[in-house]
């Protein structure tokens, strides 16, 4: 409960964030960021899958190295969609930023009834 609500809070603050006036700039270094470091992160992984198996042509390797692949691809493409919804809701930040405090809210209440 602990954790959600601090997930939810750390949330509130990036959307803050984002609708400041340094918006773009903000906007701009975090896409910047998030796309270079997952496309060199999946490229250094795919391009050392690649080599690995060509110089050690095992079958169970290739699996590894397949699966090792296709997960470090998919955690690139999380991290994009995650970058993806949290700057959508910058288009609306009122309504955003009203929806994220009243969870906050809720959330807070519930943890007192425990």
């Amino acid at each position: 409960m602990v954790l959600r609500n601090e997930k939810e809070q750390e949330r509130l603050k990036s959307l803050e964030t984002y609708t400041s006036e340094d918006r773009y700039k903000v906007i701009l270094r975090d896409s910047f960021f998030t796309i270079s470091y997952s496309l060199g992160l999946s490229l250094s992984v795919a391009g050392l899958a690649l080599f690995i198996a060509a110089v050690l042509p095992i079958p169970e390797l290739k699996r590894f190295l397949i699966i090792l692949t296709a997960t470090v691809f998919f955690s690139a493409g999380w991290m994009l969609l995650q970058l993806f919804v949290e700057l959508s809701r910058t288009f609306n930040p009122i309504k955003s930023l009203t929806k994220k405090k009243s969870k906050i809210e809720a959330l807070e209440k519930e943890k007192d009834l425990l």
